[in-house]
């Protein structure tokens, strides 16, 4: 649709870049009294912004023009969501820092249940964030400095250990068995039986095949596309 949605923390704002225009939403006293501490975003095209409140332990959503269409209270088993991704088969995964699991479940259908098989999954750091490419899922724990990539079933796939000394503080994107992360001083590559390659100088919020966005929100062309390991890309 040609726009970005990103989520700020620390002002409890949601904000959509266009080329037509910036518009922002969560600082009006209505909407903040609901959006406390937003924790994740994922988007359900066409039509919806589902945003994840940490303290209130809520999902918002909202139109893509970000109007609040409601929201909807999470099951009592999930104490401290800390992140959100929605799955391919509609499914939903969140990421509970207090019972350090990750769990799946259907929104009015089904009660949550543990994702993940094998030890791995058994106890999750509670710093960990999610990302997907809509075939795998990629976890990252800066405290723990390991990033894994799983199938949407929760097989583990691939693990990295990541070195201390590239000070790497969140995800940015993922490939099939690449993985992207970054922090202050730029942006990697992570991918199996290859040393980490630094993509970008500079850190990057979000990073595609054709494109990535850099913190100040400058959508520049050129993603990770040529970067990828050969064989990764074509079959």
């Amino acid at each position: 649709m040609g726009r970005l949605y990103l989520l700020s923390a620390r002002n409890g704002v949601i904000v959509r870049l266009s080329p037509e225009e910036t518009m922002k939403r969560g600082d009006g006293p209505a909407l903040m009294s609901r959006l406390q501490e937003p924790a994740g975003l994922q988007l359900q095209f066409p039509s919806s912004v589902w945003v994840l409140d940490r303290i209130g332990k809520t999902i918002l959503e909202f139109d893509t023009d970000l109007n609040y269409l409601g929201s909807l209270t999470l099951p009592s088993q999930i104490e401290d969501p800390i992140a959100f991704l929605i799955l391919s088969d509609g499914s939903w995964l969140l990421a509970d820092a207090l019972n350090q699991k990750i769990w799946q479940f259907n929104p009015g259908f089904s009660t949550p249940v543990p994702w993940g098989a094998g030890r791995f999954f058994a106890v999750i750091p509670p710093d960990l964030s999610l990302i997907d490419d809509g075939n795998s899922v990629y976890c990252f724990s800066p405290a723990e400095s390991v990033v894994w990539i799983a199938d949407t079933q929760g097989r583990l796939l691939q693990s990295f250990q990541i070195p201390d000394s590239l000070g790497i503080q969140y995800l940015a994107g993922g490939w099939k068995e690449c993985v992207f992360l970054s922090g202050p001083e730029g942006t990697w590559m992570f991918s199996r039986g290859i040393s980490p390659e630094k993509i970008d100088d500079k850190s990057c919020l979000r990073i595609w095949k054709n494109s990535r966005i850099h913190p100040d929100g400058t959508l520049i062309p050129g993603g990770f596309d040529l970067y990828l390991p050969k064989g990764i890309s074509t079959p």
